[in-house]
């Protein structure tokens, strides 16, 4: 409505009610694809959750209502894992970075942790920090248990060939110098 102001309103008031005006034009979109996103993410929807959270942030990434986004990105990471990782770790980063203390965080940092082990191991790494780091951060994180366990098989073999290889190399050793011996010992005709 384009109606003047009452009389009594000095400039400043003036221009913050028209600041304000048009604030709530302007945040009225980005306020209903937050609520379309909520109601997404309460029928479990979280792809298009995401979808209308991602358009209100690239808007206003300071919204006050960041952090209810936050666990739709985990659950929609969480889905992501096994089929599409890069995408999985963005999802819980942007996660962690909209509510870095809320509830789904520790698992985020957990899979994050993860995800980083696997990493290396893809690589030929083979590293357990990242493993315990998550499993000291989520104790039931099954991921992380299960690669620590196969990195102790790992050693545990490892061990094992080696012992062989080196008892192997002993009695091979002590078999040339028996040999050896039995070389220097004159014969009797």
């Amino acid at each position: 409505v384009s109606a003047p102001p009452p009389r009594e309103w000095d400039a400043e008031r003036i221009a913050r009610a028209i600041f304000d005006a048009y604030d709530r034009q302007r945040t009225a979109e980005v306020d209903a694809l937050v609520e379309e996103g909520m109601t997404k993410s309460a029928a479990g929807d979280d792809a298009a959750a995401v979808a209308a959270f991602d358009k209100v942030l690239a808007r206003m990434p300071f919204h006050p209502r960041r952090a209810l986004m936050a666990p739709a990105y985990a659950r929609r990471a969480r889905a992501l894992e096994s089929t599409d990782r890069p995408a999985a770790r963005a999802a819980f980063e942007k996660s962690l970075e909209l509510d870095p203390n809320g509830a789904h965080a520790p698992e985020a940092r957990a899979e994050l942790a993860v995800m980083d082990g696997q990493d290396l191991e893809a690589r030929g790494i083979e590293d357990r920090e990242p493993f315990q780091r998550a499993l000291s951060i989520d104790p039931a994180n099954v991921a992380a248990r299960a690669a620590l366990d196969r990195l102790d098989a790992r050693a545990h073999d490892s061990e094992s060939r080696s012992r062989k290889w080196t008892w192997a190399a002993a009695f091979a050793a002590a078999f040339v110098v028996v040999l050896v011996l039995f070389a220097r010992v004159p014969r009797r005709a």
